[in-house]
């Protein structure tokens, strides 16, 4: 099972993502299909943006990923609709296969802080 977990705080977000979604061998399973190019597009828009990087990164290379990031000065709204785009996207894959994926949102404090937190 891919464990999705998503924090956001103002300028600020972080998706960190472990396991295999285990719907089929690796190669041919088409949730981690979809999670794989969902984060690949994150990092692709986050480091280059429009006309460069639209924010500070901090990206762990696979196995799973780990993506913080710090929205440059007037390029919160951007950033964050990137995050949210993709953060969206996992939920749906967590609703449709909840055997596969698990998706955990929490905005505020942090990862390990309190706050409000949405698993699907």
């Amino acid at each position: 099972m891919i464990e999705a977990k998503f924090w956001q705080a103002p300028g600020r977000w972080h998706l960190s993502l472990q396991g295999h979604a285990g719907y089929a061998k690796e190669g041919p399973d088409l949730v981690c299909g979809a999670v794989s190019t969902l984060i690949a597009a994150l990092e692709q828009q986050l480091q280059e943006g429009i006309g460069g990087p639209v924010a500070r990164l901090s990206i762990q290379p696979p196995p799973g990923a780990d993506i913080r990031a710090a929205a440059q000065s007037g390029k919160e709204e951007l950033v964050g609709g990137w995050f949210s785009l993709v953060g969206g996207a996992l939920a749906t894959l967590a609703q449709l296969y909840p055997e596969n994926i698990r998706f955990t949102e929490q905005r505020g404090d942090g990862p390990a802080g309190p706050g409000k937190e949405q698993t699907s």
